[in-house]
């Protein structure tokens, strides 16, 4: 094995242990009900996981976790299930009963690490956390011959359940292999150390708590819990990084545009905004004074494939370079690199690719390839995501492969989309999606943003997006949102986007909309032009297409003034004018029907 190669190996039990030894006095978590040091949290951890092995528990064996998030139980836990041998799965307590119900089944974990008697049918044996220290006096370090079997890199560490795109969860399953080269990355281009304070924001039953707990317990560093409440976002998440002198935090960019980055807070220190797309706008303000760090991801790596250098204000955001020992290909549909500045799909190789999806061999083989670049038989993960190499060898992610649809014959890429206004300087958050249009058969692309500056006039994004994109991208409505609505991950829940409203759209300044030279032709013309683009306020020399409108439902909104006015305009000239003025210009010197 190279030097390179052996630097990047490691088990999770070897990297912490390491810390625990250089920093035992140090303050490891901090969390509602008190501290512990790095010596405190060990023996704790350690004493679960030999009441674990006591219990048969040992590589390759999942055990569950269900525990508060803002205890140290749950890291207690989780911490004696890597040191046991085990890989911990962790559930959510406020989770459906039925997911909950699924996700055990589907594990099939051992037994359930449980803060207190469970008060509903697991179905498996429970075993209460602290119960486990009571009875393990034993809290030094423990010995490889004392665990049911060697432990390997190759060995499971930890599951985390994704959502399906059929709706089924599915556990991908994550080894230790990974685990060195994420610290080593996190080391590199981050550097936290023992005067550190870094805030455990992401739920545990999620890879980015992960991330966190690394962020911190590895490189000798204070993690900080916190109750659910106190990590809203907005001014509870902002009191709580105040309030505990966070020097590094982990967190989407929707939570980041809900914080006021024009202030003091988080100000010299450290903000990797991770989970969605960095904006221009998360650019402008968070990396003024700060280290805005961009990271990328998909839940089948080890909590995730690469980070960017500090941003830079006025530059767009990339999501930088591999992790330490990895490989980011960008390629077509036959697994060849395309060439630097071409969109491709991400294909991740190294040791940080996950096992695969567990008890899902047909789903595993489709996602987790033989790798065309490498060697021994290693799998590289072809993620779905697009994006493209840029001359200087960084990445830049470009949407979702899943986010292609067509719309009246025309390929979109919603990503596109998303990721062009997310360039703009005052969009914080965006969201795309296609939805129908009234009650008819007809679909048509919707966007939402929150900007920096809370203007309401979309006349700027869409000459922003006429510029750079075909006009079948341009949205045909941009609806303006104080705040995103987030799921669970805390990434954009685009089921939750409102349907738009004439009161919710950012509408172009039409202070001549109604003035006085306009007449009932004219006023027929907008209406039937708000109607088509269900927008109100329009200006009389608003064209239909810059608006979002296409030839399809421009061509009934002729026909029906047609009949409405009972006139016959020639098509060709209603095309080259589609604005209401030109319109009902054109209309007035039409050729009457009647």
């Amino acid at each position: 094995m190279s030097a390179a190669a052996n630097r990047l190996a490691g088990t999770f039990p070897q990297l912490f242990e390491d810390v625990v030894a250089r920093r035992a006095d140090t303050v490891a978590v901090v969390g509602t009900r008190g501290r512990l040091t790095y010596a405190q949290l060990a023996g704790r951890s350690r004493r679960v996981a030999r009441g674990l092995i006591a219990k048969g528990v040992g590589p390759e064996d999942v055990v569950a976790v269900v525990a508060d998030r803002s205890t140290d139980d749950w890291l207690v836990a989780i911490l004696g299930v890597l040191l046991s041998g085990g890989g911990y799965l962790a559930i959510d307590p406020a989770y459906p009963a039925e997911r909950v119900s699924f996700m055990l089944s589907d594990a099939a974990p051992k037994l359930v690490l449980v803060p207190a008697p469970l008060d509903w049918d697991a179905g498996l044996p429970s075993v209460v956390i602290e119960a486990v220290i009571a009875d393990e006096p034993d809290d030094s370090a423990i010995r490889p011959a004392e665990r049911t079997a060697a432990l390997a890199p190759d060995n499971l560490a930890y599951l985390i359940y994704t959502s399906g795109s059929t709706g089924t969860p599915k556990g991908v399953a994550v080894t230790h292999a990974g685990l060195a080269a994420l610290a080593a990355t996190q080391r590199r281009v981050i550097g936290t150390g023992p005067s550190d304070q870094v805030l455990q924001w992401a739920s545990p039953s999620f890879d980015a708590a992960f991330w966190d707990v690394t962020l911190a317990l590895l490189h000798g560093a204070t993690l900080h819990l916190a109750a659910p409440e106190q990590l809203l976002p907005g001014e509870p998440l902002a009191e709580t990084l105040r309030r505990r002198g966070i020097t590094c935090a982990t967190l989407p960019p929707v939570a980041l545009a809900a914080l006021d980055a024009g202030g003091d807070l988080l100000a010299g220190r450290t903000v990797v905004s991770t989970g969605d797309t960095c904006t221009r706008g998360i650019v402008d303000g968070w990396a003024r004074g700060r280290r805005l760090i961009n990271g990328y991801g998909p839940t089948e790596t080890t909590v995730g494939a690469t980070l960017s250098a500090p941003l830079v204000p006025g530059v767009p955001a990339h999501i930088g370079t591999p992790f330490d020992g990895a490989r980011v290909d960008v390629v077509d549909g036959a697994l060849d690199e395309v060439p630097s500045g071409a969109v491709g799909e991400f294909l991740v190789a190294g040791p940080g690719v996950a096992r695969g999806y567990h008890r899902r061999p047909r789903l595993t083989a489709e996602r987790f390839r033989p790798d065309p670049r490498g060697t021994g038989g290693q799998r590289a993960y072809l993620t779905g995501d697009l994006g493209c190499r840029r001359t200087d060898g960084r990445l830049q992610f470009a949407g979702r492969r899943d986010d292609q649809v067509k719309i009246r014959g025309f390929r979109v890429e919603l990503g596109e989309i998303e990721a062009t206004l997310a360039q703009h300087p005052d969009v914080l958050a965006a969201a795309v999606a296609v939805r129908p249009i009234g009650d008819g058969p007809d679909t048509a692309i919707l966007a939402w943003v929150t900007t920096a500056s809370g203007r309401t006039d979309a006349g700027p994004l869409r000459r922003y997006l006429a510029q750079r994109l075909p006009r079948h991208l341009v949205p045909a409505v941009i609806s303006a949102l104080p705040d995103m609505p987030t799921n669970a991950h805390g990434k954009i829940d685009r089921a939750a986007l409102p349907t738009p409203n004439p009161s919710a759209l950012l509408a172009e300044p039409a202070p001549g909309a109604a003035a006085p030279e306009e007449d009932e032709v004219e006023r027929s013309v907008r209406a039937l032009f708000e109607e088509s683009l269900q927008m109100t306020n329009l200006a009389p020399d608003d064209n239909f297409f810059d608006l979002g409108g296409d030839s399809i439902r421009y061509t009934r909104l002729i026909s029906r003034l047609n009949r409405q006015l009972e006139v016959r305009l020639p098509l060709k000239e209603a095309f080259l004018g589609a604005s209401p003025r030109a319109v009902a210009r054109l209309a007035r010197s039409a050729v009457p029907t009647g």
